[in-house]
């Protein structure tokens, strides 16, 4: 019978799965990419084995390539499944046992079946309806010659309109209220799928999408198909998603279309959020058939100047208000909130009502002990009908009541025990509701949707009451839309969490020194409270560097985002998630913390880490090569080479042990301007080679800023950045990332690396001063790049350098604080890039770069994506004539 086995039991017993167990497949002919494939494969969930044949969804899937497979195999296993649930739910002869039946036979039973259905839905698709309400102009009726484009085949309007001669369509309705006919109209057009399904309607400001799922979850543990319509979107039954807007919601036409779409698919209820902390009540739509009404909560807080809290209550009262039936219908209140006499007054007085509460005696459904941790919620639950032992992932007091809501609508609808701790225990997490990222760490990461000061107030409240040892959290507002939030969210943070990292969200066109009133990525001294304040402009950074501070017993919390999945930046909406960022700085700060290095504390301790290892190896995403030899002449930003101008660079000296340095081989590219307009900033990726040095020889390339102005009688102030093998400095011939600085021309200040007080780094940073870059590029092989981006801060005059590895984008490494500096060196002049190549009397000469020239564009070595940055923090790009072949200036 159909349910009466699993999935896997129905294989075993299947011709399948003894051709599976041969390695059989079904006999396919396809070509991709000039490949030939002779053989099929089945798709699957997670219940079955790891066959050859059998083809899985990945999950928690990180990166593009990933998602884009799992979505790709979630799809096309979910159509399988919806087909299957369909034709069950309206042909008697798919629902009954058909083993009997000869493979010939189920073919045209199962084809016939599938014809017929389309047929029918061919048949009741519903026309297409345009609404042209409240888009009345002077000339006429806005948009109404675009809906007849799109096939529109009448006309809702709350006047007469003129159709004849100008539209396709010829109906024409006329109403008195729009708001109203729109409310019927979708459920007129879409059948009513509201009657043929249980409907259960939550509302509330908090809670309410979790409680949703958690109902979901439980009826799908008592057999029963449920779909359900919420803020984080739309599903036909179990994990099968449907197309659907986040306000779909709040969209009559929407769900009404949603919900036919479940009730064909055979699901035989759906959970609706009527109501959320996201999504302001416009009453409930009058037009669902609504069998249970929950409440969670109501706050004012969150409400919008234009909403009184009695058109609130009203606006979400309508949903109780529907409950007439006593056989049918039924409420379900929390007693702990003040406004739940009138909720459960609303409807027929004869209409039960459930009850819950967290230690309420006289409710139906309350707590009898509990217990909260970094990593899982234990709840002992009284109900009416016994007690249930509750184990769950969701964490914190909030969720204690969220699980109270689903148990009391379990205790309604006659549930038995075991199906409401099954549904319950089987939801891991909400995504972005307190959601716990687990990559098996000592400390606890969570991802909330946080927004707004009362719902940030209230969630670090909750942590606080897991017990951490210290409260770590990542905190922004969006750019130009919520500016009045940041004060009011940066001091509930700063009050509510040991340290607190303040960052940006969606900035859109602001800078983070509009955003902030504060310079970027500094850091500020302890609060009085003894808490600590950081800033970072890259959200990136700012959530790394909040994982890589966790310890044993901490919490780290980012908020702002939750599930969203996107960076507004300018115009530009780049694709970001929390979860993901976190997932892999987790997996990043366990391979530091394997190799000794210590990331709790921000950002001292790295420094001295430094001054003691001096530097550790960087492993790039590519697998490790041999650092070779033979290399460089360089190649520009624009796809040229570069032109050869001798300068020499003053940061790089062998020591007289050596014989001294000799006028050294530089194949460099200089871009120089006057004092009153000046470089803020210079940023380019450099092509990252490596050699087998003896002492006396040095190689590399690098980037330098400078206020350099053709007068060898001043002294200048510069600073450089690049990588290098330098085996008399650095005691090995690895090629390392390393910084140097003057402000005198070298007469008396300036170092390299960390030689002198100077260079302050920032914890999180995946690379730093004197680490080791490994790999490296090959000849005619694999590239390793670095980008490296300078600039100077207007509000405190700091030089930042931001570097990134293989085209990743780069993120804060350190800064040279503006008091090393001369006040004038708060511009540059002068930028200048490119190789260099030095050796001693005694030694021979080292390579540069690939070995190639630029002529061999193929293998030479490359500095792209030049740019300078100006003033107003425009980034220029550099698009100069580089043409010039690199050129020995002489070894003696």
């Amino acid at each position: 019978m159909a349910g009466s086995h699993n999935d896997t039991n129905v294989l075993q017993r299947s011709q399948v799965f003894a051709r599976l167990a041969e390695g059989n497949s079904p006999p396919v002919n396809v070509t991709i990419n000039n490949h030939n494939y002779d053989k099929g494969y089945y798709l699957g969930d997670g219940i079955y084995s790891q066959w050859t044949n059998i083809v899985k969804t990945i999950p928690n899937p990180v990166g593009e390539k990933k998602k884009r497979f799992a979505e790709e195999q979630e799809s096309a296993r979910k159509d399988v499944e919806l087909v299957f649930g369909v034709l069950q739910s309206r042909r008697g002869i798919v629902r009954y046992p058909a083993r009997t039946w000869s493979t010939k036979k189920l073919w045209e039973m199962m084809t016939a079946c599938v014809i017929m259905h389309n047929m029918i839905v061919e048949y009741e698709r519903p026309e297409r309806i345009y609404d042209q309400g409240f888009h009345f102009q002077e000339s006429g009726l806005a948009g109404l010659t675009e809906a007849d484009k799109r096939g529109a085949v009448a006309v809702v309007a709350d006047q007469d309109v003129d159709i004849e001669g100008t539209l396709a369509c010829r109906a024409l309705v006329i109403v008195d209220d729009i708001t109203a006919a729109l409310r019927v109209l979708p459920a007129c057009l879409y059948r009513r799928p509201s009657k043929d399904m249980a409907v259960i309607g939550i509302t509330g400001t908090d809670g309410v999408t979790t409680t949703s799922h958690l109902v979901k979850a439980m009826y799908e543990a008592m057999g029963v198909r449920t779909g359900m319509v919420g803020v984080l979107g739309a599903y036909a039954f179990g994990s099968n998603k449907l197309d659907a807007q986040p306000a779909a919601s709040g969209d009559s036409m929407a769900v009404q279309k949603l919900m036919a779409t479940m009730l064909h698919n055979g699901a035989e209820a759906v959970v609706l959020e009527t109501t959320t902390d996201e999504m302001l009540p416009s009453g409930v739509d009058s037009e669902i058939d609504y069998d249970i009404a929950v409440l969670t909560n109501v706050r004012h807080a969150n409400l919008e100047a234009s909403m009184t809290y009695e058109g609130y209550m009203s606006s979400m009262a309508s949903l109780f208000s529907r409950m007439v039936d006593p056989e049918r219908h039924r409420k379900v209140v929390n007693i702990d909130d003040p406004s739940a006499p009138f909720f459960a007054a609303q409807g027929g007085h004869g209409v039960p009502v459930v009850t819950y509460s967290f230690e309420n005696k006289k409710a139906d459904v309350h707590t009898l002990k509990y217990q909260l941790s970094l990593f899982e919620t234990e709840v002992l639950v009284q109900t009416p009908h016994g007690i249930l032992e509750i184990s769950s992932g969701l964490l914190g007091r909030d969720n204690i009541y969220n699980i109270l809501a689903t148990v009391a609508v379990g205790v309604a609808v006659g549930a038995p025990l075991e199906d409401i701790v099954k549904g319950i225990e089987e939801v891991d997490a909400i995504p972005g509701r307190c959601e716990l990222i687990d990559e098996e760490q000592a400390f606890g990461v969570i991802i909330d949707h946080a927004r707004t000061p009362e719902a940030l107030s209230r969630l670090l409240d909750s942590v606080k009451e897991l017990g951490p040892r210290r409260i770590v959290t990542v905190v922004g507002c969006c750019g130009e839309k919520e500016r009045g939030k940041r004060p009011m969210m940066t001091k509930i943070a700063a009050e509510k969490s040991d340290v607190v990292m303040l960052t940006s969200d969606n900035p859109a066109r602001w800078t983070m020194e509009e955003y902030l009133k504060h310079g970027a990525n500094d850091y500020y001294p302890p609060l009085p409270n003894g808490h600590r304040l950081f800033l970072h402009d890259i959200r990136r950074v700012a959530v790394r560097a909040a994982v890589a501070m966790g310890e044993q017993g901490d919490v780290v919390v980012v908020t702002g985002k939750g599930n969203d999945t996107y960076q507004m930046e300018g115009d530009k909406k780049e694709f970001f998630d929390d979860r993901e960022e976190c997932r892999e700085a987790l997996q990043y700060v366990d391979q530091l913390h394997r190799s000794g290095i210590d990331t709790s504390e921000f950002p001292w301790r790295i420094l001295l880490a430094h001054q003691t290892l001096g530097g550790r190896v960087h492993q790039t995403n590519h697998q490790e090569e041999n650092a070779g030899a033979s290399m460089e002449a360089k190649a520009s930003s624009s796809s040229r080479s570069l032109s050869s101008v001798h300068l020499q660079l003053p940061y790089i000296e062998l020591p007289p042990k050596h014989g001294g340095t000799v006028q050294p081989y530089e194949a460099v590219y200089i871009k120089s301007t006057d004092r009153d307009s000046g470089y803020y900033g210079v940023s380019a990726t450099l092509d990252v080679y490596g050699y087998n040095l003896k002492d006396g020889q040095v190689s590399g390339a690098a980037i330098s800023i400078s206020n350099f102005e053709a007068d060898f009688s001043k002294n200048v102030s510069a600073i450089t950045v690049g990588w290098v093998v330098w085996p008399s400095y650095f005691n090995d011939s690895q090629t390392y990332l390393y910084t140097a600085w003057t402000k005198d021309s070298r007469q008396s200040t300036g170092c390299v690396n960390y030689d002198c007080p100077g260079i302050q780094l920032v914890s999180g940073s995946p690379i730093f001063p004197g680490d080791v870059i490994a790999p490296v590029s090959q000849a005619n092989g694999t590239r390793q790049t670095i980008t490296i981006k300078l600039f100077r801060t207007k509000l405190n005059g700091n030089w930042w350098l931001h570097a990134g590895v293989n085209d990743e984008d780069p993120i804060p490494v350190a800064y040279f604080p503006a008091s090393l500096f001369d006040d004038f060196f708060y511009k540059a002049t002068q930028v200048v890039l490119g190789g260099h190549a030095l050796k001693s009397k005694t030694t021979t000469p080292p390579p540069m770069g690939s070995g190639a020239f630029g002529s061999d564009w193929g293998n030479a070595a490359k500095i792209r994506d030049i740019h300078v940055i100006m003033e107003d923090g425009r980034s220029n790009f550099i698009d100069d004539d580089l043409s010039t072949d690199a050129h020995g200036v002489g070894w003696s």
